[in-house]
């Protein structure tokens, strides 16, 4: 041993013995000494990477989650090695034996993570597994697990929620006494990833020793919904993001030599997950509607219903995946526009995304068409309130950041105010998610655009309603203090545009909401 552990970490080491990596893929070494401490050893070249991890255990001990900080808080650089000593927690569980206390445990430190905001770089699952893909490919016969993924889950992945990950949450990272969680470790692959990543990483860990207990999951995953409060998205796709996980662990075992059985292991379940994936995915569900909003925002009327079943009864047996057999493109972009408003009303947040990315395609193809472009924007503004009802703050901003790129690339009138809407509607889901700084940069974006804009009265009436609308959501969510200064713009429309039904409207609710909060108006 190529360092003192009593002159660098105060412990007496009389007796050190190498133990057996878990991690088939680490390079360091692992020491026991006097069965107290567990010595870490690493190659200089990780230098960088655990002061990384050091830094980050640190800010999560400082926010409550049990993590292992090493002895003295320190690492220690020797020669070419690095190394870190650690108090020596005996005892592991297998998660098979996991019960409900156990359970309770998980889901906290998961929910935790969750809801912790660390600037890190973000992780994309998609581009891990295309960096691997033909590798994996040309060694087994598994394309028909690939076209799933990029059927099912890819081109939905931009609108899941994103948050801290210990991205390698398998059962030796978690260190118990009796059924309480004492430490989570090996963060070194820490990131920003979809939400429900670690979870996922966990329910692929319990089925690859008995693929049975995926189907006697439903106390973890009704817990970790309760707590951690994912979006509907990215919890409906869970069993897509288990397959993912699994797919990195094949391609981790078939890199080594002497690990064909669980490579074995590792086909076997991405069978069986696929030909069960209705019977899982049943087992799956869970007690939640998952819906967060505070508020029932509705902009359907009675009129809007009969266009929608028209559209309905028009789409009806039509394979429009087949852009070229259109022969109108424009009432397609109109009829996918009012499917997708009857998806959201049904609260089938996947038809949505769907039918949005019909229209995307709609209208690449059609790129000259405005009244094509026109739909698909007024139909982007409307998914925003879709995703409001389930915290999508991550789906809103990919949204928001298409609808920024089209009006940039076709500077036009009727896109503007489309544009306008989706701001609108953006500023409601950031309100209500408690992202106030973004709902207020979306009000910004109103304002300016109705300055860069001012002949369009259609702009001012969707700033109005816009500041109404977030005159609402800030009482909801008791922020009176910042009311007022909105009311104020909002009276000056009014005064100059009160002749639009719109801004008066908005006008008139605003004023009604205020006084129903007990806060008198300046009229």
């Amino acid at each position: 041993m190529d360092i003192d552990i009593k002159k660098e970490f105060d412990v007496d080491a009389s007796n050190i013995v190498e133990l057996k990596q878990d991690n088939p893929l680490s390079t360091s070494k692992i020491y026991l000494v006097d069965d107290k401490y567990i010595l870490k050893v690493f190659d200089i070249s990780d230098k960088e990477v655990l002061k990384r991890e050091h830094k980050i255990v640190n800010f999560l001990s400082d926010n409550n989650v049990k993590v292992l900080k090493p002895i003295g808080n320190k690492i220690i650089v020797s020669e070419n090695k690095v190394y870190s000593l650690y108090d020596y927690i005996f005892e592991k569980k297998c998660l098979v034996e996991f019960k409900e206390k156990e359970n309770d445990e998980i889901t906290d430190e998961l929910a935790k993570l969750s809801e912790l905001d660390l600037d890190l770089e973000y992780d994309s699952l998609k581009k891990s597994l295309e960096r691997i893909e033909s590798e994996l490919l040309s060694k087994f016969d598994i394309k028909n697990v690939f076209d799933h993924l990029k059927l099912n889950l890819f081109p939905y992945l931009p609108y899941f929620n994103k948050v801290l990950s210990h991205g390698d949450l398998h059962p030796n990272n978690i260190l118990w006494k009796g059924a309480k969680i004492q430490s989570i470790i090996d963060w070194e692959v820490v990131a920003t990833r979809e939400e429900t990543y670690d979870l996922a990483f966990l329910v692929g860990c319990i089925a690859i020793n008995n693929p049975d207990n995926i189907f006697m999951l439903s106390d973890l995953l009704n817990k970790f919904v309760e707590k951690a409060k994912p979006t509907k998205l990215s919890y409906l796709l869970l069993l897509e993001i288990v397959i993912a996980t699994r797919i990195k662990w094949l391609y981790k075992w078939s890199i080594l030599d002497g690990h064909e059985d669980m490579v074995d292991m590792e086909l076997k379940l991405l069978s069986l997950i696929l030909e069960n994936i209705d019977k899982i995915r049943e087992s799956f569900k869970v007690d939640s509607d998952f819906k967060y909003s505070k508020s029932n925002w509705i902009f359907q009327d009675a009129h809007m219903m009969d266009d929608i079943n028209a559209a309905k009864k028009r789409m009806n047996g039509k394979d429009i995946s087949n852009l070229n057999d259109i022969s109108n493109p424009e009432q397609v972009a109109t009829d996918l526009r009012l499917v997708a408003i009857d998806y959201g009303m049904k609260e089938d947040i996947i038809s949505v995304l769907y039918t949005l990315s019909l229209l995307e395609k709609l209208s690449m193809k059609y790129q000259d068409n405005l009244a094509v472009l026109a739909e698909r924007m007024i139909a982007m503004g409307n998914s925003c309130l879709d995703f409001s009802k389930f915290r999508m703050v991550d789906a809103v901003e990919h949204t928001l950041k298409l609808m920024r790129e089209i009006v940039e690339k076709f500077p036009n009138k009727f896109l503007n105010i489309g544009y306008a809407a989706g701001l609108r509607n953006a500023s409601i889901a950031f309100s209500e998610a408690g992202e106030f700084k973004k709902a207020t940069e979306c009000i910004d974006q109103i304002i300016f655009l109705d300055k860069a804009n001012s002949d369009v009265l259609e702009i001012k009436d969707e700033l109005a309603r816009t500041l109404s609308n977030a005159i609402t959501t800030l009482l909801i969510n008791d922020k009176k203090e910042y009311v007022m200064g909105y009311f104020e713009e909002l009276k000056e429309m009014y005064s100059k545009y009160g002749d639009s039904h719109k801004v008066k409207g908005a006008y008139i609710t605003a004023k009604a909401n205020m006084a129903k909060a007990g806060i008198k108006p300046n009229v």
